[in-house]
């Protein structure tokens, strides 16, 4: 029998599925939060979709060390499987962190943040559906310039909530320290999905 040709395009779309979902449970976390100790059964889920997502970056780095041609360039396939799985990885740890500084309260930028976050993944699932036909180009672009919407969006936002807190918690170091990062994890995590949209906006010229 021969062996099933690897589909590296489905394997980035079930990435891009799991960073979904991941996003999905963030945003549940943090409407739903009421103290940081009932987060750690939240994090068994976050690291789940975090391992399946590890299980489908593997199996594009397993399959491209033996395809003799593959559909797109090797260090392409390395560079978008590696930028999808980052952005799996520092949502999970947004959620992580929330239990591991025993946060008390989730502020309202955190909470748009965190709503920019799934916006983007959605946008990049958008464009993934016309990625591995190179087709649509206007569809596709729409749902890349989506992405870097969220991502300016998000600067902003993020801008303002650092302003905020040291304007107004600049008398409590402990929590002007912990948002500060938790701030800066969540805005970390749009800079990573905007690196994902712009990956596939050049591999897209490139092949189209």
């Amino acid at each position: 029998m021969a062996k099933q040709k690897h589909d590296y395009f489905a394997a980035f779309a079930k990435q891009i599925e799991l960073a979904v979902k991941e996003a999905e449970l963030l945003i549940d976390t943090i409407e739903n939060f009421t103290t940081a100790e009932a987060v750690r059964e939240v994090m068994d889920q976050a690291h789940e979709l975090e391992a399946q997502a590890d299980d489908v970056a593997h199996s594009n780095y397993s399959a491209i060390a033996v395809d003799f041609i593959t559909p797109l360039d090797r260090d392409d396939i390395i560079d978008l499987t590696h930028a999808i799985d980052t952005v799996v990885d520092r949502i999970e740890a947004v959620i992580q962190s929330f239990y591991m500084t025993d946060v008390h309260h989730i502020p309202e930028s955190a909470v748009i943040l965190a709503q920019l976050i799934k916006e983007g993944c959605q946008s990049l699932q958008e464009a993934v559906g016309f990625f591995s036909t190179f087709k649509n180009n206007d569809a596709f672009r729409a749902a890349i310039m989506k992405v870097n919407d969220c991502e300016e969006q998000a600067d902003r936002i993020y801008i303002d909530a650092i302003r905020n807190l040291h304007t107004k918690e600049r008398e409590n170091p402990v929590r002007l320290l912990v948002w500060s990062r938790i701030l800066s994890s969540l805005e970390s995590c749009c800079d990573a999905f905007e690196h994902v949209g712009d990956l596939m906006g050049s591999i897209y010229l490139k092949n189209a």
